[in-house]
């Protein structure tokens, strides 16, 4: 979940978006769950210790903090003895200011796992994005996204698009293929992961784990782009409205 600032200043940058649709979406993103649930059991069963960063400065859902007693994913994951960093706009909770819109070096083979839930789709620079986090992890950093799901492979789950949430949508698809170019290991791509068990409010995210495993570049720009552009839905003014 991208936080406001950060949408103030892709706005000064002439891109609309609508406002009331992003703070109904707060409570729609975050940490849920089944969403730490996905990343306990796929990626870091076992990581206490290790070095994880967070993409944005999460919220948690509150059957979250009424289990965990706490507000935030930093809280959620220094609770569980993971050494915790999380990059936003905001600098909030801890968070270090860090554009992730611009390339950046400053953290390259730093991180032994890599956690996204609900940023990238707020990012239209998405080579810039995804290169970052490949030179951030160590080789055998474990990745995780749990981002919105491509409304067409939504709409054969529940009979409806995915609700408004920034510029991405990402398909099942576009991991595994990921994964293939830039010879990762996948762990797991699923559409199963899920803010509810069930209600008219249930929505399936696009998720999934895998394993940096080479030091090696990350690919070029056209190939990212080309993989943007066949397996995700791209919306230019930051909601699929």
């Amino acid at each position: 979940m991208i936080n406001l600032i950060g949408q103030c200043l892709i706005l000064k940058r002439g891109l609309f978006i609508n406002f009331f649709l992003y703070f109904l979406l707060i409570i729609e993103m975050g940490i849920n769950k089944n969403q730490y649930n996905y990343v306990i059991e796929k990626a870091i069963p076992e990581a206490k210790g290790k070095k994880m960063l967070e993409l944005g400065d999460q919220i948690v859902h509150k059957q979250m903090t009424e289990e965990f007693g706490v507000l935030s994913g930093k809280e959620l994951y220094l609770s569980q003895g993971y050494d915790h960093t999380s990059f936003d706009w905001n600098g909030k909770r801890g968070a270090i200011v860090v554009d992730l819109t611009k390339l950046n070096n400053d953290y390259n083979e730093t991180f032994e796992i890599i956690t996204d839930h609900g940023t990238i789709e707020h990012i239209p620079e998405q080579y810039n994005v995804f290169k970052n986090l490949h030179n951030w992890g160590k080789i055998d950093c474990v990745y995780v996204h749990i981002v919105p799901l491509h409304s067409m492979e939504h709409l054969g789950l529940v009979n409806r698009r995915f609700p408004p949430h920034g510029f991405y949508e990402y398909s099942t698809k576009f991991w595994i293929e990921l994964c293939k170019v830039c010879n990762y290991k996948l762990i797991d791509a699923t559409n199963q992961v899920r803010n509810m068990e069930s209600g008219n409010k249930l929505n399936h995210y696009s998720s999934c784990v895998y394993i940096k495993t080479k030091d090696s570049s990350f690919i070029e720009k056209t190939k990212l782009d080309e993989l943007v552009k066949r397996y995700t839905l791209f919306y230019k003014n930051g909601s699929n409205v």
